[in-house]
């Protein structure tokens, strides 16, 4: 049964690494963030998250973007099953009154004529007027990921799960076969590692992508796919959760992701701000 406590601390850093080629994009970003249970409905518990503080490191203008948006999207209220899994989001009348009376003039001034920018104004416009599109939007392989799972219910020792991240390559699903392994009662450890779905995996639209990207049109797309992931859950709580998910065409295109969170006990003092090296994991492929 999930522990209910009014709030909780955390610290999440996220870490990607994108490889084209010769090409390659990376940013770490670091959250500081507040996780407060709100209330318990007849089929779902609500909960509020609040970023209290973060820091971005990445060269490019869509991650000044990001951090930006961060901000704006504070606070979000998440419904959750009994089990802990994501079912859906309220009070999105405030991302839409914030963004119209607050934000939107804020960004437009901030970034002025920088190239792309009329262009990610009208996208964020788009999927604001689109609740369904919002909402999908916080579903994925990002930092939410390693906040809410269906940790709250009789685990299984071994389970095999589907993970299906919608348009991870444009139009294409990535699928995602998972081994899930389970141990302990009051103190949980849950291991995932995962590889790609190949019966299920639409390759032509990632040809495609990689083909309009390199101007090649003999490329070999070999897509392969490791996860691996670890949740602790102590009397309840989640404590700690690592989430590691690569991409990779060998030699040519790789992908990866990494979440990190920690919870931040209330004895402590400090917060302890020094970021994990997530490139010290296990990379054996594509480097």
């Amino acid at each position: 049964m999930i522990n209910l406590k009014d709030t909780v601390f955390y610290q999440i850093t996220s870490a990607n690494k994108v490889r084209i080629g010769t090409k390659q994009s990376e940013f770490i970003h670091d959250r500081w963030v507040e996780v407060k249970f709100i209330d318990q409905k007849d089929n779902y518990f609500l909960f509020e998250y609040k970023l209290l503080d973060q820091k971005m490191e990445g060269t490019a203008l869509i991650h000044q973007w990001a951090e930006d948006l961060e901000w704006f999207q504070s606070p979000l209220y998440f419904m959750l099953d009994f089990e802990g899994k994501f079912i859906g989001m309220k009070f999105l009348n405030q991302l839409h009154e914030r963004w119209e009376t607050t934000f939107k003039s804020k960004l437009s001034k901030k970034y002025g004529a920088k190239p792309g920018i009329k262009q990610m104004i009208a996208e964020t416009e788009a999927i604001l007027k689109d609740d369904k599109r919002l909402v999908s939007s916080f579903i994925g392989y990002n930092h939410f990921r390693a906040l809410f799972q269906p940790f709250y219910k009789p685990q299984l020792p071994t389970e095999e799960l589907e993970l299906i991240l919608s348009q991870y390559f444009g139009t294409a699903d990535l699928p995602i076969i998972i081994q899930k392994e389970a141990e302990g009662k009051q103190n949980i450890t849950i291991k995932n590692k995962g590889i790609l779905n190949h019966q299920k995996f639409n390759r032509k639209p990632l040809v495609r992508m990689l083909k309009a990207i390199t101007n090649t049109y003999n490329i070999k797309v070999d897509l392969a796919v490791d996860l691996e992931e670890e949740y602790i859950i102590k009397n309840g709580l989640l404590h700690q959760s690592d989430l590691f998910l690569e991409a990779y065409v060998p030699d040519f295109y790789q992908v990866i992701t990494a979440h990190q969170l920690k919870i931040i006990l209330p004895e402590k003092k400090e917060v302890e701000t020094d970021k994990i090296n997530r490139w010290t994991l296990p990379i054996h492929h594509g480097n």
